[in-house]
């Protein structure tokens, strides 16, 4: 099946951009695209979301409003939603999942074709391998121009970050450090993010600190055969097991950000870089310490930290992440600081200005969809 689409007739039409998810409810993605759906100029764009959501909650009855038009997949073919969707007329139609549910991505609806224009964004870390995907929207630091990044698709380097931070009304008030004197590491992060480059980072940050601890916080530490696993890690690598706090699940979504209120130092993981868990710590007034590697996947934390002024803690290799992170934790009135500061200095940075990423992303939608039909390259680059 083949799909046609008539030329348009005018430059500066509408533009129907489509947004289709499995992750349209309270998951990480949502988190990121609300402020999107929000602040999309509805003179400039007309916004539709296809939901490949088979448990809605709260959070689906909200980004629901925000839509033009919404509608559910569940249950439909793949071709029976390509028909919808090109039915629909769309002109630029984003994958925001990509590989990352093998039993709910919809992304074989994009081999259909069922839009002139399609991209990925947000939800998938790589190259989605498909040649019917026409771009990947990243930004100038997660993408920069001598990236070693192999795609099919076009990167599309927005001039800011790639996405904006909509911080959780649950998060309770920054405050002073809490739990003594110790200074406390931490990270949040799912362990299956935690390599073996990580493990050996942190062990030498421990190592040359001795009085430190490092608090790691993750669903998998419910299960004692992880924690085991994960001590022995860290055991290979000379750290005692009590230098180690494994946390687990917490009540609610204000006591897990209430934990920060013990965190020093937020340690992002390696080789995969955090996001939420990285804006979360921020926001919480924690200072985090990232590795900028050499792909999209490795520089996140760089983008987010660029945003907001954190150069100094974007470690080149990672010998200068360990120096990095000893350094801030042997300055305390530095952490102070931050601690102080970060709420406020997030607050008033693009990466929690949403109405700024929506704009720049309509402008990406459009030279895509010009250059389909008209032949504009626009910022564009391979």
């Amino acid at each position: 099946m083949s799909f046609s689409y008539p030329r348009p007739t005018k430059e500066k039409k509408r533009l129907r951009i489509a947004y289709v998810s499995p992750d349209f409810y309270r998951h990480a993605v949502s988190q990121f695209i609300a402020p999107v759906l929000e602040y999309h100029d509805r003179e400039q764009v007309e916004v539709y979301c296809y939901a490949e959501v088979h448990h809605p909650d709260e959070v689906t009855a909200r980004l629901q409003q925000q839509a033009d038009v919404w509608r559910s997949s569940v249950g439909l073919s793949y071709e029976q939603l390509a028909r919808m969707i090109h039915a629909d007329g769309i002109d630029v139609l984003v994958d925001l999942a990509g590989h990352s549910h093998a039993d709910r991505t919809r992304l074989k609806v994009f081999t259909w074709k069922p839009a002139p224009v399609q991209a990925s964004y947000l939800g998938y870390f790589a190259t989605t391998g498909l040649t019917a995907m026409d771009y990947w929207i990243s930004d100038t630091v997660a993408h920069p121009e001598d990236s070693v990044e192999q795609a099919v698709e076009t990167i599309y380097r927005l001039p800011r970050c790639c996405v904006s931070y909509q911080p959780p009304r649950e998060a309770p008030a920054v405050v002073p450090r809490q739990g003594g004197d110790t200074l406390t590491f931490g990270c949040f992060n799912n362990i299956a993010k935690v390599g073996d480059e990580a493990i050996v980072c942190w062990s030498r940050i421990l190592q040359a600190l001795p009085d430190a601890r490092l608090v790691l916080k993750a669903g998998q530490f419910a299960d004692p055969v992880v924690c085991q696993s994960t001590r022995e890690r860290f055991a290979h690598c000379g750290i005692a097991p009590e230098r180690l706090q494994l946390w687990s699940y917490t009540d609610s979504l204000a006591a897990h950000f209430a934990l920060y209120g013990e965190i020093d130092i937020a340690l992002d993981t390696l080789p995969r870089t955090g996001v939420t868990t990285t804006a979360d710590a921020l926001w919480m007034g924690v200072p985090v310490v990232t590795l900028a590697g050499s792909r999209f996947i490795e520089r996140l934390g760089a983008s987010l930290l660029t945003t907001v002024g954190l150069e100094a803690l974007i470690a080149s290799s990672p010998e200068d992440y360990v120096a990095t992170a000893v350094a801030l934790a042997r300055d305390p009135a530095q952490r102070s600081r931050l601690r102080t500061m970060l709420r406020d200095r997030l607050a008033t940075s693009p990466l929690c200005d949403g109405h700024d990423l929506a704009r720049h992303l309509e402008t990406a939608y459009r030279c895509m969809w010009r250059q389909r039909w008209f032949g504009d390259q626009g910022g564009a680059d391979k």
